[in-house]
């Protein structure tokens, strides 16, 4: 069994509302409670967007995208093929992944676009994208369509983002208390 280390630098995002004691004390703490909820979901979505695109410069963490270890299949076209998809997965494979573990995330316009999309011509067919934007199926393993992928990633405005892997291999280093 081969060992390594993974590096760790800290970063920091900090978020600040300002509360008069007036209006915590007339809505019963509540207003805070409902401040704190959206501040820790404005935190969450910054992390999965900083983990799928950060760009490692700055106060950003390297994402996915951008780290040059992580293998990536032109998909020539709006749509994915079943094909494509197929030597995503053979790629995977190849790397001697866990499949338990693997899995799909795209931008939930193209989740829509593979759930119209037919793995082959042949009758019978089934679509690429089985079950729900946000909780789907692609040839068995989970699917993801999320808004923190980002769809312009070439030149033009219709690039979407589209990544596979074996997630449990993904580490999200945290430094102190959100």
């Amino acid at each position: 069994a081969a060992t390594g280390e993974i590096m760790g630098t800290p970063k920091e995002m900090i978020g600040s509302v300002r509360m008069s004691r007036q209006w915590i004390y007339l809505t019963g703490g509540q207003g805070e409670g409902m401040v704190r909820r959206r501040l820790a979901i404005g935190h969450d979505l910054a992390l999965d967007r900083a983990g799928f695109h950060g760009t490692g410069a700055g106060s950003q963490p390297t994402g996915l995208m951008n780290l040059a270890e992580v293998q990536s299949v032109a998909m020539c076209g709006v749509t994915p093929t079943f094909l494509k998809i197929s030597e995503v997965l053979g790629k995977i494979a190849d790397q001697n992944a866990e499949s338990a573990s693997i899995g799909f995330t795209a931008t939930a316009i193209l989740a829509a676009r593979l759930m119209a999309t037919l793995e082959a011509s042949a009758a019978g067919s089934k679509m690429i994208w089985t079950g729900r934007i946000d909780d789907g199926l692609i040839s068995g393993y989970r699917a993801i369509g999320s808004t923190q992928i980002r769809k312009n990633l070439g030149s033009g405005a219709d690039e979407h983002g589209f990544m596979a892997g074996p997630w449990d291999q993904c580490y999200v280093l945290l430094f102190g208390a959100l």
